[in-house]
């Protein structure tokens, strides 16, 4: 009886951790695989995004965009900015941007739905 138990245990931990890093199941997820990066106030520095799409978004046309207004001498560019990808490079491109911290939200949206990723950038 023991080793049964211990059989079913092993079984149930097996199915939670499968179940916790599959694709989502009616939507999509966007992650970076960083929380914040540090730049020099004149410099680039480029971070992957990721998506991982459910079945009914696999198919669908996606677009990345920011959710808040860039400080002065901050610019974003994607790559790719829209079409069918499951991931990409945003480029932070800085020109004199003032130091300090920033909180940028990154944006994907998929059949006019959004989910979004806080980047934070520290500049020196």
């Amino acid at each position: 009886m023991k080793n049964i138990l211990h059989v079913v245990f092993l079984i149930a931990s097996v199915t939670v951790f499968a179940q916790s890093s599959k694709t989502p199941v009616k939507e999509f997820t966007l992650s970076l695989p960083v929380s914040s990066v540090e730049v020099n106030s004149s410099d680039s520095q480029k971070i992957t995004y990721v998506i991982i799409r459910s079945k009914s978004f696999s198919k669908s046309k996606g677009y990345m965009n920011v959710a808040t207004n860039l400080p002065a001498g901050f610019s974003i560019t994607f790559e790719p900015a829209e079409g069918i990808f499951d991931r990409g490079e945003a480029t932070f491109t800085l020109e004199n941007a003032v130091p300090g911290t920033y909180n940028i939200i990154i944006n994907a949206t998929l059949n006019n739905k959004k989910k979004g990723s806080i980047l934070t950038v520290l500049v020196r």
